[in-house]
Formats: structure tokens, sequence, C-alpha cells
């Protein structure tokens, strides 16, 4: 995959002090940290709230009004979403290929993603507006779960709403709400966030707890049939457990979460390993984890850049220095207002990337857990923070924003160019007298033709496979393909 470069675009927040001194027993991990700086005044006992429930759909508006772009997007970003539905496409009344719950020894164990994946494929796949606007509401609905963490834990309104669209609308769920070979990450994440609630919900309550262990149990076993990264879901709550003074409930909560990924490894850690994978994409080495955690650090921090992977070779030296000194001031300040907030942003948002830090390829929907693991640190400082601090917090969101926004844009252009070709190429398929089609592929957006043709077997029932063939400059060509994804013939 060639390096992109995007356009720049940009958006731009005290907590009940006894329900905050309440919440901090169980989950201490996200709160803590010098508490008499962090306590600000209880607000006046006239001051009126709003309704919870208008808070959320508040949110969900304000979350999907800045989607639109995914949303709305006509198209496709990638092989992986015309694979699926062309597995997906079979005869009415026939049944779907469903993925078997059982095959542990394939080296993608997802059967929860990629049985829904079928289902979504069969229904939606020919109307993609109503498939993205799917997997949006998707994320905007693990928004509204980090969101009601934070309040649950203590954290303000404006700033827990502040911090949840930072992560709503940030570069790295920007990715992952509008590619749909993300669903995986959505659900792992998803579950991850509803472990913290449920958690939270006990509070120590003894008529709570062993519910919370066994929710916490099932959510961990469905988040590791979603996806391997979900892996990390134990040493995230033995993170809060260590944090918050060694609670009962985390612990038995680490114990529940341990159970089912201890079984998962001692059937799949050799597969994850060493199985035969795709060259190049899966491959790993223990020297990537400090460079991949950096760019992971960063890229909220270069809204130019497109995809993680190319940051350090499309990024000059001097933004990467100024975007190092940005994060280390953040994280300064962050550690110094709440000590256990800077712990749960450095320690803990590795343990969210965990074992993706060890691929030499490095992706943006991988460092999806990661930022809700870091804005959930910056909303638990928010209160303990000075007005330096809280701007470098608030820089933050919007530059992640802005590349949000940028990422946007980038996938909806995709989405439109597919919307064009991939129709035009099934017709030129059809009406060929001779196979392969070959086609000329313009040199500026190559590499989004190479994945629009790859192994990809149909399109709408029309087969392709081996008959399509791409060519470079000066070979011989049937059709160019022309700036907005159509076809034109060479002859």
């Amino acid at each position: 995959m060639s390096p992109r470069r995007l356009e720049p675009v940009a958006i731009l927040a005290v907590p009940d002090e006894t329900r905050w001194r309440r919440r901090l027993k169980p989950l201490a991990a996200f709160a803590g940290g010098r508490q008499n700086a962090a306590m600000p005044p209880s607000p006046p006992a006239s001051r009126p709230r709003l309704p919870w429930i208008a808070v959320l759909v508040g949110f969900a508006v304000i979350a999907a009004l800045l989607q639109l772009p995914l949303i709305l997007n006509p198209g496709y970003f990638s092989h992986d979403e015309l694979q699926w539905a062309a597995l997906a496409n079979v005869a009415p009344g026939a049944p779907l290929p469903w993925v078997s719950w059982s095959s542990w020894q394939v080296f993608q164990f997802r059967p929860l993603t990629f049985n829904l994946w079928l289902l979504a494929s069969r229904w939606l796949f020919g109307t993609p507006i109503a498939f993205h606007a799917v997997c949006v509401a998707f994320g905007i609905g693990n928004g509204l779960l980090l969101m009601r963490l934070m309040r649950r834990l203590g954290v303000a309104g404006v700033p827990a709403m502040l911090f949840a669209l930072g992560f709503v609308l940030g570069p790295f769920a920007a990715y992952t709400h509008g590619w749909v070979a993300t669903i995986a990450d959505l659900l792992w994440v998803g579950f991850g966030l509803a472990i913290a609630n449920v958690l939270v919900w006990a509070d120590g309550r003894p008529s709570r707890h062993w519910p919370a262990c066994t929710m916490t149990f099932l959510f961990t076993a469905l988040a590791l049939l979603s996806k391997e990264s979900a892996i990390v879901l134990p040493t995230l709550v033995a993170l809060a457990w260590i944090l918050s003074g060694r609670t009962r409930l985390l612990r038995d909560a680490t114990i529940f979460s341990a159970i089912p990924v201890a079984i998962y490894l001692a059937l799949r850690l050799h597969v994850i390993l060493f199985a035969p994978r795709p060259p190049g994409i899966y491959g790993w080495s223990l020297w990537s984890i400090p460079k991949q955690w950096l760019m992971y650090q960063l890229f909220p921090l270069t809204p130019s850049v497109a995809e993680v992977h190319v940051i350090f070779l499309t990024t000059s030296t001097q933004h990467l220095l100024w975007a190092c000194a940005l994060w280390l001031a953040l994280a300064v300040v962050v550690a110094r207002a709440n000590v256990r907030a800077g712990i749960v942003l450095v320690v803990g948002g590795a343990m969210a990337l965990g074992p993706v830090l060890l691929l030499e390829m490095p992706s943006n929907h991988y460092g999806y857990g990661f930022a809700a693991v870091f804005m959930l640190a910056l909303a638990w400082a928010w209160a303990g923070m000075g007005r330096v601090g809280r701007a470098l917090a608030v820089l933050f969101v919007v530059v992640g924003t802005w590349h949000g926004i940028n990422e946007q844009r980038e996938l909806r252009h995709d989405g439109e160019l597919q919307a064009r070709f991939s129709p035009a190429l099934a017709q030129a398929i059809a009406r060929a007298s001779w196979l392969p089609v070959r086609l000329h592929v313009p040199q500026d957006h190559g590499w989004v033709y190479q994945r629009l043709t790859h192994e990809i077997s149909s399109y709408h029932g029309t087969p392709m496979g081996d008959r399509v063939q791409v060519v470079g400059d000066g070979e011989p060509a049937d059709y160019s393909i022309e700036p907005d994804g159509s076809l034109k013939s060479i002859q």
C-alpha cells in the first residue's frame, strides 16, 4: 500500500463530590491521584440538571451529524467488503455459508464477527448508506458507553461529553466506523466498555458482586469470539484492581475475565504466532514494540497522515518533534493532576494495544481500544488540571478531531470511486468478447484499484476472479480508469 496524505479540514466541557467519592472505591484506577486537587466544589443544589436521556440523545445526534460523510458514503473502501458480499450472495432461500464456531485452528478465528458480517452483507451490501449507518450507530453506541462510564466514575458532564466525542470523532474511530471490515474492533471494544460499566455498576454491593463477575466472563468470551485483541481485557481489569487498592470485586473480575482468555490461548497461541498468514501484514517481531507504540501515540497529532504505518515516511521531522513535545507535555500534565490517570494513560494505553505492538505493520483500527483508554485517562485528570493542562487536553481533542474528519473525507472519496468502478467493471466483464479484461490503473490511485480487484470472486452475481487483469504503463489495455472511477474504452 502506497503512502497517502490528506487535506487538512477542523471542531471544538465538575463532578458531584459525594458521588465522586463513592464511585472512587471500586475503580480508583481511573480517578484517584491527588484527590484534594482534583475535587472541585459541588454545584449549587438549585442548579437544574439535564435528564440523562437528553444528554445521551444530544451526544448521539452530535456524533451522527459530524459523521455524515461516513454515513452517506455510497460505496466501500477495500476488497474485504466485496469478498464477504460475494460469499453472502446466495440464491433466495439458500443457507448462508456460516463460519464454524469450533474451527479454532484457523488463523483468524472470529466466528461472531464473521457470521454477523455475513448477515449484514446479505441484507445491507446493496445499500451502502444503510450498511455504513449501522456501523456508525455501533460506534456511537461505544461512545455512549464510554461517556456513561466517565459519568459513573464522577467526571462532570461537559468534560465527559468532550472526551467521549474526542474518542468517537478521532482518527482511529473514523477509520473503524467507516470501514465495514473493522466490525471485529467495534465488537471487542464494545464488550470491553460493557465490562467496565458493569463493574462500576456493581460498586462493591454484595448483591451485584457475582452477577458482575459472571457478566465479565461472558463479555470477555464474546469479545474473544470477535477478535484476538480481546486477550488484553483481563490485563486492563487487573490494572484497575492494582490501582484501586486491590478491591475484592476487581480481583474476582480479573480472574473471571482471565479464565476464557487462558482457555483461548491454550488452544490458539501456537496458531496465532506460527500459523501461515498473509505476507507482511501479520508478520511480528519483538523489536517492533517501541516503534509501533510511538506511532500510535503520535498518529492523532499528524492530521495529514492517512494511515499510521506511514507516519515516519510522510511526516516531516519538525512536525514529529512538535507532536512528541505535545504528547510528552500532556502526559506530564495528566500525571501531575492525577497520578493514577497518568498510569492509565501510559500503561493502560499500551495494554489496550497489547499484541498489535508486535506486528511489523500497524493499522489505524488496531488503535480503537487504545483511543478509548486514552480519552478516559484525560477525562479523569480533567478536574485536577490547571488552565494550561486543560488547554493541552482540548488541543489534543481538536487536532484529533481534525484528523478524524480528514479520515472521513478520504474514506468517502474511496467509496465514491468504488461505487462507480465496481459496477462498471462488472458490466465490462459481462459484455467482453475476450477475457481477462485489462485495466490501466492511474498511478495516483493505483493502490485503490489494486484493492478493489484483489481476489473478488464476483460482484452482484457477475463472476470476476481471474477475469480481471491490472496492467501498467505501456502494456496493452482494454479500459483506462477515469479520475472518478468510471471506465473508458481504449479501443
